[in-house]
């Protein structure tokens, strides 16, 4: 699993530490991060200005661009490694041995 939690966003404070004690707790492969300048929704970038980008930015939703590049790195590098694992299994196993 691959979480990535804006340190900003108010809500969610803590939580990226107990998805990760959670997850190890449980052997889930993961990669979670919190990111100290991101908020909610820093993964998004809204392509045109509107009334609601200034409503955004002061209840604490906006793009951070450092940390959406570093978790869609992470996502594709994550999903790269697992998702090809599966595949070669699935490949091994179809063939009927391993």
């Amino acid at each position: 699993m691959v979480a990535s939690y804006g340190a900003r966003e108010l809500g969610l404070k803590g939580a990226a530490k107990k998805v990760q004690l959670s997850l190890q707790a449980h052997g889930v492969p993961a990669d979670v991060k919190e990111y100290p300048n991101a908020r909610h929704a820093f993964i998004n970038r809204n392509a045109a200005l509107s009334p609601l980008t200034v409503i955004m930015r002061v209840a604490g939703i906006g793009h951070d661009h450092e940390s959406a590049a570093d978790a869609k790195r992470r996502m594709l590098e994550f999903f790269d490694v697992h998702l090809r694992a599966a595949e070669s299994i699935a490949t091994v196993d179809a063939r009927g041995s391993f």
